[in-house]
């Protein structure tokens, strides 16, 4: 079974049931809606057909929600696309107008006063690039340096131009609040974190509205690499930042991305936290029916780096052959793995250090399932924190984790973390035998276990309490012993 997982973005090529049904059956755990595009009704719409199909199957599918932030676009142009060339002056203006070869409008309405002379602009992802000569009034003139075709609606980046917009808009805002309420998501991510401030402002903004939705948080300006360490303090356990290398690149030299990276997962492994790696991971597949090379050699790679998770964006989103692109990715994330069990140092997962109990039970757990020749792992919890930590221990690759809950909320959320299998009880934790002997059927039911495998049990002496603080060796099915 896969450990790293799969996070797969829904959009118009999902719409269709069966669509939706082939690609999570391919193997997608989260799935991810995108508030830069559709409007509210339409991601409740796309959540609900997610939560079928998954409650239908079984499987266990958490709910990204990634929100816009201040993502400055462009505005419409008339008749699509517009050719920018080589040496052409060209202007971005904060005035309503159509846009043309000329001319485009920006939404942003404070970009003129943002930015100066000499500033390098970037539009659609740096495929575009001018060069400010003068701002006047509401006007940004600027020279072409490298031109294309420019469609409506593409972002802009100012790389080196530090925006006063917060991370956390208004529209973002309303989306939490729909998103909580509406959707019942399980994460939540934040675009262009630059402070901790920006996280802290989204968590209280969380808790203000009732909610205990996870966040995560996306690092793709430099001023968030900057501070990565004060913003990565204000995150909790079960929050995670996304590597969403798209944008970082642009913002950042690209050649710096790699190493960014790596640096990125590792310290996110250190504090415990969720990690993520993101953008154009399967770019080929979007129209293609196959990757490249280079892009199966990075999906590798980023797993031996420790990251958590893999997204796919537009290849699920608009793509031509959504569970296609979920398949390829999970058929690259098992030859990595596999590559791993022949050679464990390969993997850069940094160990994560906490004086909690749970840490220590997780790790005894995990040294007492290699010594044992154990044939799984099993954690018994409510909140998921026991699975979550189990996650971030050095757990042999071959041997099998899973995590038992009877809250359907840590059921979902649980479908995000490394290596987890999360099983969902009917009943609750009671110390009895019928509760333990749900627990072995549960177990034997998933086709990886036998009755008599030897098998590691991290749990709370009283369960019912939920502290992990218990770590047994036991025989499958002999659970008057446990």
């Amino acid at each position: 079974m896969r450990k790293t997982k799969i996070i797969a973005t829904l959009g118009p090529a999902t719409d269709d049931p069966a669509a939706l049904k082939q690609m999570i059956a391919a193997g997608v755990n989260v799935v991810r809606l995108n508030f830069s595009h559709g409007t509210r009704e339409l991601h409740l719409a796309r959540c609900s057909a997610a939560r079928k199909v998954a409650d239908e199957s079984g499987c266990p599918i958490a709910v990204l929600a990634d929100f816009q932030g201040p993502k400055i676009r462009t505005g419409k142009i008339a008749n699509e696309p517009a050719t920018l060339t080589k040496g052409e002056r060209f202007v971005i203006t904060a005035d309503d107008v159509a846009g043309d070869a000329r001319r485009v409008s920006t939404g942003h309405k404070s970009l003129p006063s943002e930015t100066h002379e000499g500033a390098l602009i970037l539009l659609d992802d740096g495929k575009i690039r001018l060069q400010v000569e003068a701002v006047e009034g509401s006007e940004i003139l600027t020279r072409v340096l490298h031109g294309g075709w420019l469609f409506s609606n593409k972002a802009i980046n100012l790389p080196g131009v530090r925006l006063n917009t917060p991370s956390l808009t208004e529209k973002d805002r309303a989306d939490l609040a729909f998103a909580m309420e509406e959707m019942r998501v399980d994460y939540c991510a934040l675009s262009f974190v630059r402070s901790p401030d920006d996280v802290v402002s989204l968590k209280d903004a969380i808790r203000e509205d009732g909610g205990r939705v996870n966040v995560i948080v996306k690092v793709e300006k430099p001023q968030a690499v900057e501070r990565i360490g004060e913003i990565l303090s204000v995150l909790e356990l079960g929050d995670g930042l996304m590597v969403a290398r798209g944008d970082l690149g642009v913002e950042c030299e690209i050649r710096k991305v790699p190493a960014l990276q790596k640096m990125l997962l590792r310290r996110a492994d250190e504090l415990g936290l969720l990690c993520i790696t993101a953008t154009q991971m399967l770019e080929s597949m979007i129209d293609g029916a196959m990757p490249s090379r280079a892009e199966v050699s990075d999906i590798f790679n980023s797993i031996l780096d420790g990251t958590d998770a893999a997204m796919l964006s537009g290849e699920t989103a608009v793509g031509r052959d959504p569970a296609g692109a979920v398949s390829m990715m999970a058929e690259i994330i098992l030859e990595a793995e596999k590559y791993m069990l022949a050679n464990p140092t390969t993997r850069a997962k940094a160990l994560f250090e906490d004086d909690t109990f749970e840490l220590a039970i997780c790790k005894a757990a995990a040294g007492a399932a290699a010594d044992a020749h154990a044939r799984g792992i099993v954690a018994l919890t409510r909140s998921g924190r026991t699975a979550l930590v189990m996650s971030k221990v050095e757990v042999p690759i071959d041997i099998p984790f899973f995590a038992l809950t009877t809250q359907t909320e840590t059921f979902s959320k649980m479908a995000l973390y490394y290596g987890v299998r999360p099983i969902l009880l009917g009943q609750d934790f009671e110390q009895s035998e019928d509760f333990w002997g749900a627990v072995d059927g549960a177990l034997l039911q998933t086709g990886e276990l036998n009755k008599g495998d030897t098998v590691v049990f991290a749990s709370g002496f009283q369960l019912s309490r939920g502290a992990t603080n218990v770590c047994k060796i036991v025989r499958l099915g002999e659970h008057e012993n446990y």
